[in-house]
């Protein structure tokens, strides 16, 4: 008998040793061919360890010899090398083929009986397996003892060994020479203990070798990031996770006294910071990957003293026209597109600092009478506006609510969720004459109720004006998303500039026209009483409103 299999014994050793328990991904074979007495069963794909499976019909007295070939097409598999195969019973066989790269196979299973040679119908199968693990360095803990560096990794593979840690260092420089260190390991999670001692500062990595080859995650700062080092403001803009610090100081440095800091209200359905404390002048919070915004508050004795709004956004960068630059969308947005609901961001009483939540949905074919029935969605409305949020009221029962009356500046800071709303004099506090400069518009510098983040205030009118006209005219302009909204945006010397259609809330606190009026408060009061400029629509003469009225804020470089 002519024996086409001559190194059988030799590799069937191994493959039964390659071969055990599984989970496993079953790919069925092409319909066989009855006429021949090979039959290509199932392969199975177990990482990139693939096990073919064959039988074959014979009840004769001569010798059997079976295998399998495959190749990555049909046409090399006419020619591939047959690899002998392991006898599972009387006529049934397998093979193991430890180890395949990525990709697309065809295979057959051979036949050899007597001087004979018989092929089974092809399968088919696929390998699509990744080797690299994605490692996520989280934030770490930090103690009064040491710094706790935490990690995560996701990695497919059952069987190859993957081995966690870090590279820590006291400069982000001097990482790409750090040792590696073993980390412990809880499940997916790992975390290592630097003790304090180690220094001020810990910039760490998370990491993990798998086959002898390193894979890293981001790097990250273990210490406390101080939010006031960029200036005293009532905004913090934070950008990526991590623990952060800012003084308890209002924007104009005036340090505020209290005994307990806790968040007061926040967007979305689920508070964003956490380990918020307060000591010694000083609020602490971390920060993780989800983004939004959520206000925090000092207090004394349940009181609130002062407020500060911390913004959770990535991506956010500025655009110039000419020497005026501005963020690249509104304040409290967590994107720039003007299609979208999440370029709204958050809505301001003209002259407070503190915000107020802004609205999910667009629609430009919204009548000028439509409003929310009740402001903050709060009441049984046909159709509610308003964005999700959620308010603490362990510590400020209550929520959103509305006073119409007049109120003093001390008394707006000191609750930052009522919104004052007085149609009959239309607005919430004092004259123009005493209010004129509350956001900078004629300083045009930080002031004490400066919504921005350190080194930006509210523009002025005719810096509004200005940007946007000269954007618009000076580039090329299309409606967003015509289908849905008014609002705009414009391409400018490479960029683009986005003017989402937000709308308001009137003076009585409900939303209105979202998605139809393109409006956003500036810093100038016009001549009337009661009365503050606004831009809508891109209409060169200033549009003026109450005070007391909400309308988002686009933020302005100071220079």
């Amino acid at each position: 008998m002519k024996n086409i299999f001559s190194t059988l014994c030799i590799l069937m050793s191994a493959a039964v040793i390659l071969a055990g328990c599984r989970e496993i991904a079953e790919i069925e074979p092409l319909p066989e061919e009855e006429a021949s007495l090979a039959k290509t069963g199932p392969a199975t794909i177990d990482e990139t360890e693939v096990t073919l499976e064959g039988r074959f019909i014979y009840d004769g007295t001569d010798a059997v010899a079976a295998g399998f070939r495959y190749a990555k097409t049909r046409t090399e598999l006419e020619v591939a090398e047959t690899l002998p195969a392991v006898m599972a019973g009387a006529d049934s066989f397998y093979l193991v083929l430890p180890s395949v790269e990525n990709g697309e196979y065809w295979y057959q299973s051979v036949v050899g009986i007597g001087t004979d040679t018989y092929y089974g119908k092809p399968g088919f199968f696929k390998v699509d397996f990744s080797l690299t693990p994605s490692i996520s360095t989280l934030v770490a803990e930090i103690t009064d003892d040491a710094y706790i560096l935490k990690g995560s990794y996701v990695f497919e593979s059952k069987k190859i060994p993957i081995v966690p840690g870090f590279f820590y260092a006291a400069s982000e420089d001097e990482l790409e020479t750090a040792s590696f260190v073993r980390a412990n390991v809880n499940g997916k999670n790992f975390s290592y203990e630097v003790p304090a001692s180690f220094g001020s500062e810990c910039w760490y990595q998370a990491a993990a070798i798998v086959n002898d080859e390193y894979y890293r995650g981001a790097v990250r700062f273990a210490g406390m990031t101080n939010l006031s080092e960029r200036g005293n403001a009532n905004c913090f803009l934070v950008t990526e996770p991590g623990v952060y610090v800012f003084d308890a100081k209002k924007a104009d440095g005036t340090v505020v006294d209290g005994d307990i800091a806790d968040w007061i209200w926040c967007t979305g359905g689920e508070a964003i910071l956490s380990d918020i404390s307060y000591n010694d002048g000083k609020i602490m919070f971390s920060a993780s990957d989800s983004e939004g915004s959520e206000v925090i508050a000092l207090l004394k004795n349940g009181e609130v003293q002062w407020s500060w709004h911390v913004w959770v956004a990535t991506g956010v960068k500025d655009l110039a026209y000419s020497d005026i630059v501005m963020m690249d969308r509104n304040l409290g947005a967590l994107a720039a597109d003007a299609a979208t609901a999440d370029a709204i961001g958050l809505m301001y009483q003209w002259g407070r600092k503190d915000p107020f939540i802004g609205t999910n949905i667009m629609d430009k074919n919204i009548s000028t009478s439509l409003t929310e029935s009740v402001g903050f969605g709060l009441g049984a409305a046909d159709r509610v506006w308003t964005a999700p949020y959620i308010c603490n009221t362990d510590v400020l029962s209550g929520g959103f609510s509305l006073q119409q009356v007049r109120c003093t500046e001390e008394q707006a800071s000191k609750n930052p969720l009522v919104f004052y709303g007085n149609w009959n004099s239309g607005d919430w506090a004092a004259s123009n004459s005493e209010i004129q400069d509350y956001w900078g518009g004629v300083s045009l510098a930080n002031t004490l109720n400066n919504p921005c983040p350190a080194g930006y205030r509210v523009p002025t009118h005719s810096e509004m004006h200005q940007y946007i006209s000269g954007v618009i005219n000076g580039g090329s302009w299309e409606y967003a998303n015509y289908s849905i909204t008014w609002g705009r945006r414009a391409v400018y010397n490479g960029e683009t500039y986005n003017f989402p259609a937000t709308g308001w809330r009137e003076w009585h606190s409900a939303l209105t026209r979202p998605g139809s009026v393109i409006a956003m408060h500036t810093a100038t009061l016009a001549a009337a009483e009661c009365r503050c400029s606004i831009y809508w629509d891109f209409n060169t003469a200033p549009g003026t409103n109450l005070t007391c009225q909400a309308f988002p804020v686009r933020c302005v470089k100071i220079n």
